[in-house]
């Protein structure tokens, strides 16, 4: 069996509030636009974002069960950029050894994401 992640769904509760950090503070390219939800592409992901979602809680026991993880290639430039743009982030830029440097943020309903720089190709075994 040969699978591969090529669309990630994402349901979010205010659908303007999602446009305008994906699109306008990342600045992924809406690739289909519709009153009920838009797309976007990430390298070679497709991502649908649409409403009836619930904003999460980052303080609570559980966390969302899925994190979305998206590459740089200079994550310093990049969290400055983010930053300039109001993006605020959960913690300092941490370092997996010999793997990968991350930064971990929440978009508008908290759904973790991370920002890493890879040092290897992750999907090269060990």
């Amino acid at each position: 069996m040969d699978l591969e992640c090529g669309h990630i769904m994402l349901n979010v509760s205010d659908l303007s509030a999602a446009r305008e950090f994906y699109c306008e503070k990342l600045e992924f390219e809406v690739i289909e636009d519709h009153p009920e939800m838009f797309a976007f592409r990430s390298g070679s992901i497709r991502f649908s974002v649409m409403g009836g979602g619930t904003r999460l809680d980052l303080e609570s026991e559980t966390g969302p069960n899925t994190t979305v993880m998206y590459r740089t290639t200079d994550i310093e430039r990049t969290v400055s950029d983010l930053r300039a743009k109001g993006v605020e982030f959960l913690e300092d830029i941490q370092e997996a050894p010999g793997f990968m440097k991350h930064i971990a943020l929440a978009d508008p309903d908290n759904n973790l994401l991370f920002i890493a720089q890879y040092f290897r190709d992750p999907l090269q075994p060990v």
